[in-house]
């Protein structure tokens, strides 16, 4: 389940770092990327060899971001964000947000044996509003089967 209070104080960072953007462009992490800058965030992707990817400035690491940056968003393989993860942890990482299909039990572990609050197997494009087809539709499926708490 995820809370309510965690989206919040998530999204109220308003800048991300993502790890997930391909190269091709064709990758679930360049949709995030494209549908959270036009609501206004700033996200900062990471990738190990492009230096851009259609037009947008990439960044090796972390270290390499212009400015601090308290939130992650993960949208890879679990056994690429295994070796994220420690990276994220040295660059003072607070928050991540794991899209579906990048979590497992060792990704978890290391959120919670680094103090980080997380939330995994959830899109974080259900949870930005205005949110549009198809997140509406998920978003109202969430709350009527009681995965999205006030709390």
């Amino acid at each position: 389940m995820i809370s309510k209070a965690f989206v919040e104080t998530f999204l109220s960072n308003k800048t991300f770092a993502l790890v997930g953007c391909s190269r091709t462009g064709k990758k679930f992490g360049n949709t995030i990327y494209h549908e959270l800058t036009k609501k206004g965030f700033v996200v900062y992707p990471i990738h190990p060899v492009a230096e851009e990817i259609n037009g947008v400035k990439c960044f090796k690491d972390f270290q390499s971001l212009p400015e601090k940056v308290n939130s992650l968003i993960i949208s890879i393989k679990p056994k690429d964000a295994v070796t994220v993860l420690p990276h994220a942890v040295s660059a003072g990482i607070k928050y991540v947000w794991i899209q579906q299909g990048s979590s497992s039990p060792e990704v978890v572990n290391i959120c919670k044996e680094n103090n980080i609050k997380f939330t995994d197997g959830e899109c974080i494009l259900m949870a930005v509003i205005p949110n549009k087809f198809p997140h509406i539709i998920h978003t109202s499926i969430w709350k009527l089967l009681g995965r999205f708490s006030d709390q």
